[in-house]
């Protein structure tokens, strides 16, 4: 078991900073100590950047890199870095035709749920749906307002959230209140905001972005805006429709139980127990 780590962010924000948050909060749970980097060989490198220690300081020392980096920050040094970290599948085969780095060890693993503070309550659902919004076209927004024109009675008490454009605060407290969510968001490398709903207990109908333009290889690959997702969760359709929207509320509330499958698979303590276990099993640089 590892006793001691230190961990390499810069950026708290939004979803590399609730990476952080969480590595560090299952870290505390699990009795391992955040120390200076001179006193431990364990280097949690969650986020690379311009102005990174100098990779020399992890000489000797057990050493992961991710999940937040982009590979030509380090393209100089890549020779000396073995192991990655990225946050699902659907980036990892990306990751794969990267020519930096496709020939090292790369490790699937995401950021644990607070599930204790994302639950269930017996809270009247005064709140008819959340939409989640983030970085879908303009024409594909337009899209879900015509058929939310045809369904008045289900989106007069609806809560819209935009990506960047919230208070985590109110989001939290919809969550309570709501009955399910409907997002249209672009592919998540991981996706905190859904899989916090769901820990809530809130089943979501997703209009999913099924590709990703890979620029530097001008290739479109497979992707998802639901990279963590079963049927427990909800539905997922790749098209933006008022009959998808009707088939979802065709099935009983009941049906859905999302908080179960966060619960087996994306607690704080079972991320960070599982981020040690690679950690541990890096050979030092």
């Amino acid at each position: 078991m590892i006793d001691d780590i230190h961990i390499v962010a810069k950026y708290l924000e939004r979803g590399p900073g609730k990476v952080v948050s969480t590595l560090r909060k299952g870290l505390k749970t699990l009795g391992v100590n955040e120390v200076p980097v001179e006193d431990t060989n364990n280097i949690a490198c969650l986020q690379w950047g311009d102005d990174w220690p100098n990779v020399d300081t992890f000489s000797g020392k057990h050493v992961l890199i991710g999940p937040n980096y982009e590979s030509k920050k380090f393209e100089n040094v890549a020779s000396r870095l073995d192991n990655f970290i990225v946050p699902s599948q659907w980036v990892k085969n990306i990751h794969a035709i990267d020519p930096i780095i496709n020939k090292k060890n790369i490790h699937v693993w995401s950021g644990g749920i607070e599930t204790e503070v994302w639950t269930p309550t017996s809270q009247d659902k005064d709140i008819s749906c959340i939409v989640y919004l983030k970085n879908r076209s303009r024409e594909e927004y337009m899209r879900l307002e015509k058929i939310a024109a045809k369904l008045p009675s289900l989106f007069s008490r609806a809560a819209v959230f935009h990506y960047g454009m919230y208070d985590e605060a109110d989001f939290f407290e919809c969550a309570k209140r709501a009955k399910f969510a409907i997002l249209l968001t672009n592919t998540e490398s991981q996706g905190y905001a859904y899989m916090q709903l769901l820990s809530a207990g809130v089943p979501c109908l997703v209009f999913n972005k099924d590709s990703f333009y890979h620029k530097e290889s001008d290739k479109l690959l497979n992707a998802t805006s639901v990279p963590y997702f079963d049927d427990r969760c909800g539905m997922v359709t790749n098209d933006i429709t008022k009959e998808a929207i009707e088939e979802f509320l065709s099935f009983s509330y009941t049906r859905w139980s999302p908080r179960d499958y966060i619960l087996e698979n994306h607690t704080i303590e079972k991320s960070t127990t599982r981020y040690l276990e690679l950690l541990k099993n890096t050979s030092p640089l």
